[in-house]
């Protein structure tokens, strides 16, 4: 690939400062065929935006889900001496959170090092869903799994994906490149136009500046 790529560019980026709830810091690349365009390229920067909450990713409240209990969850966390100095900041959250664990491939594994959802009355907790990690990480609505694939290979699929928001941003500034590769050699073109002119005679004249 680097033979006809041969111009790289990569960076670390968080998704969460691209407006996702979960963190997700991965270190994304960009190859280029032309000097010229990898020269125009940059990165982009994370936006001013208004940070959303939990609440604006979750499910419908008609939707059931299974909950589970928070006291057995911590029952069995207390059991275990590795867990004891894991932070529980993170791990079950009320509707109005703004920041969640990055959601990982096993996600469904009961690890304190998850965010889960919060009843009201804090007793109890759930998995996200599905279609709430894809909203999460910014996966288009249209996009769906294949009947075939079960559903905790889905969860796995989506903890090793990336964040859209991120890729969309990364592709816009790709775009921009292209396009000021191209506003710049038509320019290039006008300059060498203006450059000479045709006198009567029908000789080409240079015209110095």
């Amino acid at each position: 690939m680097k033979d006809d790529y041969p111009y790289w560019a990569q960076k670390e980026l968080e998704a969460w400062d691209f407006g996702s709830l979960a963190l997700r810091r991965r270190v994304y690349a960009v190859a280029f065929d032309s000097e010229e365009r990898f020269l125009e390229f940059e990165f982009p920067k994370p936006p001013k935006l208004r940070r959303k909450k939990l609440k604006d990713f979750l499910d419908r409240s008609d939707l059931q889900h299974e909950w589970k209990s928070v006291d057995t969850w911590m029952e069995s966390f207390n059991s275990r001496s590795a867990w004891r100095d894991r932070s529980l900041e993170l791990t079950f959250l009320a509707k109005d959170a703004e920041k969640a664990q990055c959601i990982p491939s096993r996600y469904t594994a009961q690890c304190a090092s998850n965010s889960h959802v919060l009843s009201d009355d804090k007793t109890q907790w759930r998995f996200f869903s599905l279609d709430e990690i894809k909203r999460i990480m910014g996966i288009p609505e249209w996009f769906s799994f294949t009947d075939n694939i079960q559903k905790i290979r889905k969860y796995e699929m989506l903890g090793q994906s990336i964040d859209g928001r991120v890729i969309k941003a990364i592709a816009n500034r790709i775009a921009y490149a292209f396009m000021k590769v191209k506003i710049n050699a038509v320019k290039k073109v006008d300059k060498i136009k203006n450059s000479y002119s045709v006198a009567n005679s029908g000789q080409l004249e240079l015209l110095l500046s």
